[in-house]
C-alpha cells in the first residue's frame, strides 16, 4: 500500500508540474504566442457612442474602434511616439509646412477593396464638416483650405491631396511639427467611401474597417463581439499574422462586485478596475501577479464654468482659494485607495517622461480663507458641482465637499449618468464640474484641447477659459521647430494656467488592469491602459468551463 500511495503522490506532483508548465518556453526561450481563443475583455464605463470613427470620443467608444480600424500613423504603446500604421513613412518640407505620407500598398478592408489615399481624404473632410456634429471637428484647423471649406467656401479642403493611390499630402498654413502626433486620434482612421455612402448613419452599427478584428454583433447593453481579420496585414516580431485570438467580446457590466464575481469565476479574462477592487487585487495571492498598472495621461480636476456673469470664481483669488482648501493628498491615499497620484498642474508628468509631479498648491484651509475675504467672500458661498454617477467620482466629489464646506464654500452636488453629465459640461450648463481630460499623448495637445479658446465646448476647453497670452503661447509652440524650444513654451503656458486656475487640481489617473494567469500581450499602455492594441492579446491555454 505504501508503494501504491508513493506512486499516487509521485502522479498527482507530475500532473500540477504539467499544469504549472502550461504554455511555459523550454529552456528558457522565450514564450511564443498562441493562436484560437476568445478573448473577453469588460467594458466598465458607458455604452460606446458609435462605431464611426467620426464620433471617436472616450474610453468605451475608443478601445473598440481602434481595433476595428486603422490610421495612416498611430502612437507606439511602450514609448509613446508617432510609428508607422497604414503610412509606412513620411517626410515633411524644410519649411514644416507640408507633410506627404507614403501608403503601404494591398491593405484590405474587411470586405475585400483596398485603402487608398482618397479614403483618408474623405474621412478627413468627413470630421471637418460641420453638419456632422463631430467632437473633433477642429482638428485639423490651420490646414490650408480648412477655413474655407468649414465656412462652405469651398467644397474641398485644398491643403489635403492624394497625389495618387498610395500618397497622401497634407499642407498647413504655417510649420507645424505637430501635425503627426495629431493624426495618431481614431478620428483620422481609414474608412471606405463607398460602404460610408452606401449605409449613412448605419455605418455607426455595421462599420467596416481595415483593423485587426471585423466587427460582429452590438448587444447594447450587454456585449459587443469583433471577430479575427485573416487578411490584416500586421505581423508581429517573428513574421507571424497577426492577430492572435479568434474573437473578442467586450461584455458591459459596470458594477464592480458584479466583475469581481466574474473574473473570479473566469468568465471575464480581464478588466479595467476601480478603486473598490484596487486594494484587494494587490494583495490577493493569485492576482497580485495578474495586474497592468501605470500612469495614465488623465487629468481629474474641478473645473469652473468662467462664463457665468457674476459668480464669485471669476475672480481668480476664489479659484486658487479653492486649490488650497481641498486636500489632494488624503483624497489620493484614503478616498482613491492609492489608485491614483496628487496632481500638481494640468499635465501628467508622464507626458513628459518622468515620474515627478510639480509641487502644485499645497493644502492650506487657513489661505484659502484668507483669499475668499480678500475676494469679498469672507462668509463663502453656496455652489453646485456637476458629477458623473461613476463610484469613485462620487465619492472624491463627497469629500471635496466637506473639505470646501470647511472653509465656508457650501458645495452641493449634481450626479447624473456619465452621458447626461458630459453633454451638460460640453454645452457650458455648470456652475462647477469634476471631470477628467486625457487621452492624448502630447502635452501640446493636451494643453490645446483644455485651454486653448479655439477649444471651447466639446473639444475639452469646458470652463470657457479665455486667455489671449495662453493662445500665443500654445500657438508658438505649434509653429517651434526645436522640441526643446516647444518644451519651454509648454512649461510655461502650464505655470500660467497653474497660476490662473480655471481648474482644481485633483489627481492624475493610475490605470490598473488585473487579467486571468493565461492572458499575454497587455501593456502599461500610458494614453489609458484600456487602449490596448488587442492583435497583440493571446491566451497561452484554453480557459476552463467556457
Amino acid at each position: 500500500m505504501g508503494t501504491t500511495a508513493g506512486r499516487l503522490r509521485l502522479l498527482v506532483t507530475f500532473v500540477v508540474l504539467l499544469a504549472s508548465l502550461a504554455g511555459s518556453p523550454v529552456s528558457g526561450a522565450p514564450e511564443m504566442p498562441r493562436y484560437g481563443g476568445v478573448y473577453i475583455k469588460n467594458n466598465i464605463y458607458t455604452e460606446p457612442v458609435s462605431m464611426d470613427p467620426l464620433f471617436a470620443l472616450g474610453a468605451p467608444t475608443i478601445m473598440v474602434q481602434m481595433n476595428i480600424f486603422d490610421g495612416l500613423v498611430r502612437v507606439d504603446p511602450n514609448r509613446n511616439v508617432v510609428a508607422p500604421d497604414i503610412a509606412e513613412r513620411w517626410t515633411h518640407s524644410p519649411d514644416a509646412k507640408t507633410f506627404t505620407f507614403y501608403l503601404r500598398k494591398g491593405v484590405l478592408y474587411h470586405d475585400g477593396t483596398e485603402v487608398t489615399a482618397d479614403d483618408f481624404k474623405f474621412q478627413f473632410e468627413r470630421v471637418s464638416t460641420p453638419e456632422n456634429l463631430s467632437p473633433h471637428l477642429t482638428r485639423l484647423t490651420g490646414v490650408v483650405g480648412f477655413k474655407a471649406f468649414q465656412e462652405g467656401r469651398a467644397r474641398e479642403i485644398s491643403g489635403i491631396t492624394a497625389v495618387d493611390k498610395y500618397t497622401l499630402r497634407i499642407t498647413m498654413e504655417r510649420p507645424n511639427l505637430l501635425l503627426p502626433f495629431t493624426l495618431t486620434g481614431t478620428w483620422g482612421s481609414a474608412v471606405p467611401r463607398h460602404a460610408v455612402e452606401k449605409l449613412g448613419k448605419d455605418f455607426g452599427i455595421k462599420p467596416v474597417g481595415s483593423g485587426p478584428f471585423v466587427f460582429e454583433s452590438w448587444t447594447r447593453g450587454r456585449e459587443l463581439t469583433l471577430r479575427r481579420f485573416p487578411k490584416y496585414w500586421r505581423k508581429d516580431q517573428w513574421g507571424n499574422q497577426l492577430p492572435y485570438v479568434d474573437k473578442v467580446v467586450f461584455r458591459s457590466i459596470r458594477d464592480m462586485a458584479a466583475v469581481e464575481a466574474e473574473i473570479a469565476a473566469g468568465r471575464i479574462d480581464s478588466a479595467w478596475i476601480r478603486d473598490s477592487a484596487y486594494v484587494k487585487y494587490k494583495t490577493h495571492p493569485l492576482y497580485k501577479k495578474n495586474l497592468v498598472e501605470g500612469m495614465e495621461f488623465y487629468s481629474h480636476h474641478l473645473g469652473f464654468n468662467l462664463d457665468a456673469a457674476g459668480t464669485p470664481w471669476l475672480d481668480r483669488r476664489v479659484r486658487q482659494a479653492v486649490n488650497h482648501a481641498i486636500d489632494r493628498k488624503t483624497i489620493v491615499e484614503v478616498v482613491r485607495h492609492g489608485n491614483s497620484y496628487v496632481a500638481g498642474g494640468p499635465i501628467p508628468p508622464r507626458m513628459f517622461e518622468t515620474e515627478q509631479t510639480r509641487k502644485g498648491y499645497e493644502y492650506d484651509p487657513e489661505k484659502a480663507r484668507r483669499l475668499l475675504a480678500e475676494a469679498g467672500y469672507p462668509k463663502g458661498f453656496s455652489v453646485k458641482i456637476l458629477s458623473p454617477d461613476t463610484p469613485n467620482f462620487v465619492a472624491v466629489n463627497e469629500a471635496i465637499a466637506g473639505y470646501l464646506n470647511e472653509v465656508g464654500i457650501r458645495a452641493r452636488l449634481e450626479i447624473l449618468d456619465t452621458t447626461a453629465a458630459r453633454v451638460r459640461r460640453e454645452e457650458g450648463r455648470f456652475e462647477w464640474y469634476y471631470g477628467s481630460l486625457g487621452g492624448e499623448g502630447h502635452p501640446l495637445i493636451f494643453l490645446w484641447r483644455g485651454f486653448h479658446s479655439r477649444s471651447i465646448g466639446v473639444p475639452g476647453n469646458w470652463t470657457r477659459y479665455r486667455n489671449p497670452q495662453i493662445d500665443q503661447l500654445i500657438d508658438r509652440a505649434v509653429e517651434a521647430r526645436d522640441p526643446n524650444a516647444m518644451l519651454r513654451l509648454i512649461r510655461t503656458a502650464e505655470d500660467i494656467i497653474v497660476e490662473d486656475a480655471p481648474w482644481s487640481f485633483i489627481s492624475y489617473t493610475k490605470g490598473t488592469v488585473v487579467h486571468q494567469p493565461y492572458v499575454r500581450g497587455l501593456r502599461a499602455t500610458p494614453i489609458d491602459l484600456d487602449w490596448q492594441p488587442l492583435e497583440e492579446v493571446w491566451l497561452a491555454w484554453s480557459p476552463t468551463g467556457r
